[in-house]
């Protein structure tokens, strides 16, 4: 298997992360089965399309509907300061000008599969609390950026991290104040994703 193995001597097993810390390395079969899924079982381009827009994926935890054994389908860890935080990104400027910074807001529980796999393709930022949904960074082109923002025990969980380093997108991690409500630092969020849109800007020219 290459993206989670069974038992504790998974990569990603809460009690190997430390051990696998220093040897988790990329990996070109992610990029191949990321190839195989988004392009040959989902038709859906496997490079983003070239042009002037710098999209900005950010993750809002909502609600959900759950199935009678899962539970309330109440999500945890949610962003209290959500309107701050999107007014924020969506002053971004790429000081170069050669990025247009376009922010998309992403409920994905509310989103088919192959629409929630359409939309993380074209994205060259992922932004998102520490939950399942950042697995979806494997979906990414490699050299896109996953930002990680993560609370209390979950600051020392590495899941993301090694995700990112075996499919070759560039990983940050922020912390953010609270538990099952949280306060991001929009001030260290602007500097994260503005170092996001220089390195792509260097990259292009």
């Amino acid at each position: 298997a290459i993206l989670m193995p069974m038992g504790y001597r998974s990569p990603v097993d809460v009690h190997g992360m430390i051990s696998n810390a220093r040897s988790c390395q990329n990996d070109p079969r992610v990029d191949d089965f990321r190839k195989l899924v988004v392009g040959s079982w989902l038709n859906l381009p496997i490079e983003r399309a070239q042009g002037e827009m710098f999209n900005i994926g950010m993750i809002f935890r909502r609600d959900y509907i759950a199935h009678p054994r899962a539970g309330s389908g109440r999500a945890s860890r949610k962003i209290s300061n959500e309107d701050e935080v999107l007014r924020a990104l969506k002053q971004l400027r790429d000081p170069s000008g050669v990025w247009q910074p376009n922010v998309i807001t992403l409920s994905l529980e509310q989103l088919k599969f192959y629409d929630q796999v359409k939309i993380i393709t074209t994205l060259n930022t992922l932004i998102g609390v520490h939950g399942a949904a950042l697995s979806y960074a494997l979906w990414m082109q490699p050299d896109s950026d996953l930002i990680e923002i993560a609370s209390g025990n979950y600051r020392g969980r590495f899941h993301f991290e090694f995700y990112s380093i075996w499919a070759g997108v560039h990983y940050t991690k922020l912390d953010a104040k609270g538990g099952e409500k949280l306060t991001l630092d929009v001030n260290s969020l602007k500097q994260a994703v503005e170092a996001t849109i220089t390195r792509h800007s260097t990259n292009k020219n």
